[in-house]
């Protein structure tokens, strides 16, 4: 365990730092001393000190960029990405999820879903795909950035497909109603 503790302070071999510290103990108990930060010797106490910290030097820090933020906005499909950002996230397996796409961009889904992967591969894409299930990340940021692409119309449209959306029956509640 000392070994530990002398190594924290210390690159030194923690064995040849004890063997000091033992014999400095052993000469001064033989004359019925006692140790003192003062009676241990300097290059004794200088193994003890706090190495200073060391800081990368500022020219080889890289600081981010203005060339590594994105301005979506400025996307020859922006448009097509504000109305994705309203939906959040879809399944292209899905083909209700295909005809609800399809009645918001009020464009062939897979026309619109064409856009969306040119867009998946830009650098800093603000979406993702796996297994066919699309994302959009960082969407607050993205609704402010596109927002002003949206308008009342799109809304409104958003609007009416949520209350379609969530006024469906499900089939799977509907068994066995009715029977006895």
């Amino acid at each position: 365990m000392l070994h530990s503790l002398i190594r924290q302070f210390s690159e030194e071999g923690a064995a040849s730092i004890w063997a000091q510290l033992n014999y400095h103990v052993e000469c001064e108990c033989e004359n019925a001393g006692f140790i003192t930060i003062e009676s241990i010797p300097d290059d004794l106490k200088s193994a003890f000190q706090r190495k200073a910290a060391e800081l990368i030097p500022t020219n080889l820090v890289r600081k981010p960029s203005d060339q590594e933020k994105v301005d979506w906005n400025q996307n020859q499909f922006a448009s097509e990405l504000a109305i994705a950002n309203i939906l959040g996230s879809w399944n292209e397996n899905y083909e209700d999820d295909k005809v609800i796409v399809e009645k918001l961009v009020k464009e062939d889904f897979s026309n619109w879903i064409s856009k969306m992967r040119m867009i998946l591969q830009e650098p800093k894409s603000p979406l993702s795909l796996k297994n066919g299930v699309w994302n959009i990340t960082k969407r607050q940021k993205l609704w402010k950035n596109l927002g002003s692409r949206l308008f009342d119309e799109n809304l409104n449209n958003f609007k009416q497909l949520v209350v379609i959306v969530l006024t469906e029956r499900n089939p799977q509640f509907e068994l066995g109603v009715g029977t006895k």
